[in-house]
């Protein structure tokens, strides 16, 4: 068969496939707007790369770290990613019949049996809030992720608030002009983002299975509990870690609200869906168990400088350990450990919590001045000051 030939056949078909996504919608009663410039495969990209396992895994790893520990986080995530995949798979059965992209409020309207526009007002509404939140927590999350590397490679940079403010802005702003100007861009980027994702996951896993010389027992990930969250009742703390999970799930209806913007939605949308959560649940379900396999202190880990466990527990599976904190940390364990300064003379984002210590310093009780030890000749200070003594006279 020619190469004339083959491409004639294929015009044909994508005009076919055009036709009835068409019809489909002249049936459902109005005329399509957007152009059809996704493929399948864009379609199932926004979705995961919505969910995204690197980023849901590292951002909801601390909560449930610490409400509920690793059996909650282990078995949570094994529970709460079935229970949304049926309910993915009843969304793409009804995104099947209903192929729009006004999706879940379009739905609304259609399934309800009487007052099918409260019913339709009231899910739009709540979609359209969720999605704003949803974007706002994971560029937040992004900007704290960005801002506390920053921290981490340069010495002199100390991350603020201010500057995570900053690098949000710009990211929203990043985002607001990709997905206004160009759907294509965002295709583009949803493909080389499902590659992206699953590549660094492995390369993470990889990591971590073969760069700590510890790694933990299988009791440890799969039984484990901890409650430090305050409050006595374990009911509640591993509630609350359910959370973990939940967070990372969420925004797999993408695929049905683009399903206008797909060829042959009726088909590659619920496709979309169900193996964005899928691929999704045990991708993730790998990242977590790799990251609790490789916890080296957990009381460390849970209570880090840099505000994510799961991030501190990398640093110290590669060997960055507790060095590698950001300069504001650094600042905190020189003052607290300088003798006949108690911490509450400390300024208030340096201070630490009431009851606990900085688990990368030695126990030294706050206040207290550490035994004497050898002066040397050139500046006062201890020979064999470890390096997180400060020296008041040289500042080392």
């Amino acid at each position: 068969m020619s190469s004339t030939t083959r491409a004639s056949q294929d015009q044909r078909s994508a005009g076919a496939v055009l036709l009835d996504d068409d019809q489909r919608l002249h049936e459902l009663g109005y005329p399509r707007k957007l152009s059809r410039r996704l493929t399948r495969f864009d379609n199932f990209a926004v979705s995961f790369t919505i969910i995204n396992i690197i980023a849901g895994v590292f951002t909801g790893f601390g909560l449930g770290f610490c409400a509920g520990g690793p059996r909650t986080l282990v078995w949570g995530w094994i529970v709460v990613s079935t229970l949304v995949l049926f309910v993915g798979m009843a969304m793409a059965e009804i995104c099947s019949a209903y192929p729009t992209s006004g999706a879940l409020y379009y739905w609304s309207a259609k399934l309800a049996k009487r007052h099918n526009a409260a019913w339709s007002w009231f899910t739009g509404w709540l979609n359209f809030a969720g999605q704003i939140a949803g974007t706002a927590a994971t560029d937040f999350a992004a900007a704290s992720f960005i801002n506390i590397l920053a921290g981490l490679e340069w010495g002199s940079y100390v991350p603020t608030k201010y500057t995570t403010l900053g690098i949000f802005a710009v990211i929203l702003v990043m985002h607001a002009l990709a997905n206004t100007y160009t759907v294509k861009l965002v295709g583009l980027l949803n493909r080389i983002s499902v590659w992206w994702l699953l590549f660094g996951a492995l390369v993470i896993v990889a990591v971590l299975v073969f760069k700590p010389t510890h790694h933990q027992s299988a009791s440890f990930v799969f039984t484990r509990f901890e409650n430090q969250t305050g409050f006595s009742s374990g009911l509640y703390a591993g509630m609350l870690g359910l959370l973990s999970t939940a967070w990372v799930f969420t925004g797999f209806d993408a695929s049905a609200h683009m399903t206008e913007e797909t060829s042959k939605a009726a088909i590659s949308a619920p496709r979309g869906i169900v193996r964005s959560i899928a691929y999704s649940g045990i991708g993730g379900f790998v990242l977590l168990l790799a990251l609790l396999f490789s916890v080296q202190s957990y009381s460390g880990e849970a209570g880090s400088g840099t505000g994510f466990p799961s991030a501190q527990i990398v640093l110290d599976a590669v060997g960055g350990g507790p060095g590698q904190v950001p300069a504001a940390d650094r600042r905190r364990s020189a003052a607290v450990l300088r003798p006949g300064q108690p911490d509450q003379q400390l300024p208030a984002d340096l201070r630490l919590l009431p009851g606990r210590r900085d688990p990368r310093l030695p126990a030294v009780a706050l206040g207290q001045p550490r035994a004497p030890a050898p002066r040397s000749r050139a500046c006062g200070s201890p020979a064999s000051a470890p390096s997180c003594w400060c020296c008041p006279r040289c500042g080392r």
